[in-house]
């Protein structure tokens, strides 16, 4: 039998092979895990994550120490790379609140290094290790991957507390992939200039880079077929509107679907740029509203359902631009303002905003249109022409009737606003009609609609305080009876809705005239109102207490409201002192103090054994708000104090106190 011999290279191969199968075993244990610390920090507690950070970031460019960037960076395995940035996302991602606690200044020359300033060079280290780590990939796959980490970092970081420059950087660094052919890419580098754009608190940093009209190694030559741009419009416009035409001009090619659904997100996103430059920049954009405004048109003709959705957000962000141009112009502007808003309007209105309420439009787009008719203002909506103001009102009523719960509640919100304009505030028609459909919409199955409904109510009957003589004479008993009716039925409603209709409540107290009270039914409301604001001004969320307070003080300014005579007025007294005495939330006592100093009349204020009680709670709010514990609450201990001083300088010239308080000896009581 033939001896076998094995040669030399056979042994190499097998050693090569078991070294490689090795390698891809370590590599897959590597990425289990990473895949399980991922998971890990996707489930516990941010505080808590916080805690091990620095065993995944470095604070400095001089630790050796292993990182995350270790893998990130040096790994031989992409999906290793790709599972490092999994777990930074995961690290960062719903982390904002806590990272504002970073502070690059509080830097001590002693030993100590504070906490805040450890975590700001963490948050240094993770910027310049994810702007190198983009610079040298060469991998689409992990190119598209950093790019989406970058993003949810920008979002999460609070750049205001670190080193000024990372921003300008992260642009310089990006910029350059809206010119790569993999679309994910480019929809990635998108999203990721929103999230630089939508920092807060935008820094001199910023503005100077965004304000420039060219950005330094780029030329943004306009696209043919394109609106053309003022050579002042600032770069990101230039370089938005080249993808936003350059989209159009591929999908114009080909009408096949798959060439649409490649080209529409970019478009979208480079859209949503424009909504946001446009919200965080307004000081900026504000001389390139012409350009924005013929792209949103040109978007709008499209017929994408999802752009033609952000045009419109980006017509409402113009008109928001437009009406606080009118705010805050000087006496020598407001007018050439004025003018160009109202023309802007009629554009709208006569042309892109015009088949708003047919059922053919698309429901998000006609609640969209609803949040941009909004945004009219009421100087710009008086200089309309009449037929544009009649189609803003039957239109408005007309999608109040819609029957997608997403376009009632922006028409009813719309509506909510319209009625608070000087010009319909005294249309009591339009205001009834008005007032039919919020009373409609505030028992509509959805919370969302009820929600803006409730703010809607609280707002008209506002308008109907102001101009009250009209409305009593002009609303029914009938009408009046049933916003009385729905306002006590929904206190019964979800918080989000409470503390709107506790608004509502108040001002329906102050509109109630003596021709009201002496019917039986209005009487029995009055009572219901009475239990229902003492209830809720000592329990519940603090927003429905501090407005149930303010619906009493509002109650108290309405002098056919026989307060101090009726039955009730002791309880109500008795609820707004304990809240003065003991209410933890200082905006609450504040409301509370504000309430029990509306009365007009000292009869309000009961016997002289009530008023003087009055007197002590107030002691008491000064002497307990002085030891409070909670730091949340000094910021409105100046005002708390002011309060108390305004009503005790209100009802100290009432001597039958002072008589009252030496007959019952409160000599010890110290202001």
């Amino acid at each position: 039998m033939k001896s076998l011999v094995t040669s030399e290279s056979e042994y190499s191969d097998n050693e090569s092979g078991q070294v490689l199968k090795l390698k891809s075993a370590m590599s897959k244990v590597r990425l289990s895990a990473l895949s399980c610390l991922q998971t890990i920090f996707k489930r516990c507690r941010k505080a808590t994550s916080l805690g091990y950070w620095h065993y995944f970031i470095p604070d400095s460019t001089e630790s050796k120490a292993p990182s995350i960037f270790t893998c990130i960076t040096k790994d031989n395995s992409i999906k290793c790379r790709q599972g490092g940035l999994f777990l930074l996302t995961a690290l960062f991602d719903g982390s904002k609140s806590y990272l504002t606690a970073a502070n690059y200044k509080d830097k001590s020359n002693g030993p100590f290094i504070s906490f805040s300033f450890t975590l700001a060079s963490m948050l240094h280290e993770v910027h310049r290790s994810l702007i190198k780590s983009l610079q040298q990939a060469n991998s689409n796959q992990l190119i598209l991957q950093i790019l989406k980490c970058l993003a949810v970092v920008v979002t999460n970081t609070p750049y205001n507390r670190l080193q000024e420059g990372f921003l300008s950087k992260i642009i310089d660094s990006i910029l350059h992939y809206m010119y790569k052919k993999d679309h994910n890419i480019r929809v990635a580098f998108l999203a990721c200039l929103t999230s630089v754009i939508s920092t807060e608190g935008p820094s001199s940093e910023m503005q100077q880079l965004l304000s420039a009209s060219v950005y330094p190694g780029y030329n943004f030559k306009p696209i043919d077929n394109a609106h053309p741009l003022s050579n002042h419009s600032p770069w990101l416009i230039k370089l938005c509107s080249n993808l936003l035409y350059e989209s159009k001009q591929v999908t114009n090619l080909d009408d096949s679907m798959n060439s649409l659904s490649l080209q529409s997100p970019i478009a979208e996103d480079a859209l949503q740029v424009l909504i946001v430059f446009a919200a965080n920049y307004p000081q900026i954009v504000r001389k390139s509203l012409h350009d924005l405004k013929n792209i949103a048109s040109d978007c709008m003709a499209d017929g994408d359902r999802k752009i033609t959705l952000y045009a419109v957000k980006l017509l409402e962000e113009i008109a928001r631009i437009r009406q606080r141009n009118i705010a805050e112009a000087d006496a020598n502007n407001k007018e050439a303002y004025l003018l160009e808003a109202v023309n802007y309007w009629k554009y709208l209105l006569s042309d892109v905003l015009q088949n708003l309420s047919q059922p053919s439009v698309n429901s998000t787009i006609r609640a969209a249109g609803c949040d941009c008719l909004s945004m009219i203002g009421a100087e710009v909506f008086q200089e309309l022409p009449m037929t544009l103001r009649i189609f803003c009102m039957t239109t408005l009523l007309t999608l109040c009737k819609d029957e997608n719960p997403f376009v009632k509640a922006s028409a009813v919100r719309c509506v909510g606003v319209f009625t608070m304009y000087p010009m319909l505030r005294d249309d009591t028609s339009f205001t009834a009609d008005c007032v039919i459909e919020i009373l409609n919409a505030i028992e509509n199955s959805q919370l969302n609609v009820r929600v803006k409904a409730a703010w809607s109510l609280a707002n008209v009957i506002d308008a109907m305080v102001v101009n009250r003589s009209q409305y009593h004479e002009n609303f029914s008993m009938k009408l009046i009876s049933r916003i009385y009716a729905v306002i006590l039925k929904a206190t019964d409603d979800n918080d989000k809705i409470k503390f709107n209709i506790m608004r509502a409540l108040g001002n329906m107290l102050q509109f109630l005239s003596s021709n009201h009270l002496e019917k039986e039914e209005f009487q029995d409301y009055i009572s219901k109102s009475m239990a229902l604001l003492s209830k809720s001004v000592g329990s519940g969320m603090m927003k429905v207490r501090w407005n149930a307070c303010s619906a009493l003080g509002k109650m108290f300014q309405n002098t056919a409201i026989a307060v101090g005579a009726i039955k009730w007025t002791t309880s109500v007294f008795n609820t707004l002192m304990f809240a003065i005495e003991t209410c933890k939330n200082f905006k609450v006592r504040i409301t509370a103090a504000q309430a029990l100093s509306s009365a007009s009349d000292r009869r309000c204020y009961g016997d002289p054994a009530l008023y003087a009680s009055i007197w002590k709670s107030y002691v008491v709010c000064l002497s307990s708000s002085a030891v409070t514990t909670d730091f949340n609450e000094y910021r409105h201990l100046n005002n708390l104090k002011d309060q108390v001083a305004m009503h005790l300088n209100h009802c100290g010239h009432y001597h039958v106190l002072l008589i009252y308080f030496y007959n019952n000896q409160f000599n010890s009581f110290i202001l």
